[in-house]
């Protein structure tokens, strides 16, 4: 009773330079912002893996198929019975902002093409999912390269920002700014990140937070603080 109240009769209205356009009435998906949109999406859509062969994986409304590249025909299969699913459903797949990529160490790969809606999915060298970024080869260099771009760039932030305050402030700036990003999926690609580039991001932190010589800060920085790779 309680979530068919939440659901229907909603309207909505549209504001631009302080005018107000008519109401139109929603007559599908979820108020934007609200605490129960993502669980009832997710209620929405949790029986979509029932519906294909391939693995599926969901992640609010991310979603990815994957199969060996031996079974291609299975894969292009199951992407009709998406096609099905969301038919039933009353929901879309936009193939242009689907990709699809092939991760083999062979020099050369099976190339497959898949479309969806008779529409080609373009195929990518390297795709961004959960933040983390995946190459074909599986060789981590554009997510490694992705992390130190940013953790130099939050770096480069505090410098500029908060480098006359204490000590204490520019650690915590270290630790809220740059060490998620050094961090984050770091089991997988730890070890596959250059020595070089490790030290180098490593000798900037200590020198932004302690303003003083690598020598005399490596003395007093605490190694649970800084030493987030080995």
């Amino acid at each position: 009773m309680g979530v068919d109240i939440f659901l229907t009769d909603r309207c909505q209205r549209v504001v631009v330079d302080g005018v107000m356009s008519n109401e139109a009435h929603v007559t599908s998906g979820v108020p934007q912002g609200s605490v129960l949109g993502p669980a009832l999406f997710l209620f929405y859509i949790n029986d979509l893996p029932d519906a294909l062969r391939s693995t599926v994986r969901l992640f609010a409304d991310d979603t990815i198929l994957y199969n060996s590249a031996d079974n291609n025909k299975l894969l292009q299969d199951d992407l009709a019975r998406l096609e099905l699913w969301e038919s039933k459903w009353d929901m879309e797949f936009h193939p242009k902002k689907c990709q699809h990529i092939s991760f083999s160490r062979k020099r050369h790969p099976a190339h497959n093409a898949y479309s969806l809606h008779n529409i080609e999915i373009p195929k990518a060298e390297h795709v961004k999912y959960l933040g983390v970024t995946l190459d074909q080869k599986l060789t981590w260099k554009n997510h490694a390269e992705s992390i130190i771009n940013k953790s130099n760039s939050a770096l480069g932030f505090i410098r500029r920002n908060v480098i006359a305050t204490s000590t204490q402030v520019k650690s915590t700036a270290y630790k809220q700014l740059v060490r998620p990003v050094l961090e984050y999926a770091s089991g997988a690609w730890n070890s596959l990140i250059m020595t070089q580039e490790k030290n180098k991001l490593y000798r900037d932190a200590l020198l932004v937070s302690y303003s003083t010589s690598v020598v005399q800060t490596t003395q007093q920085a605490p190694q649970s603080s800084y030493n987030t790779w080995s």
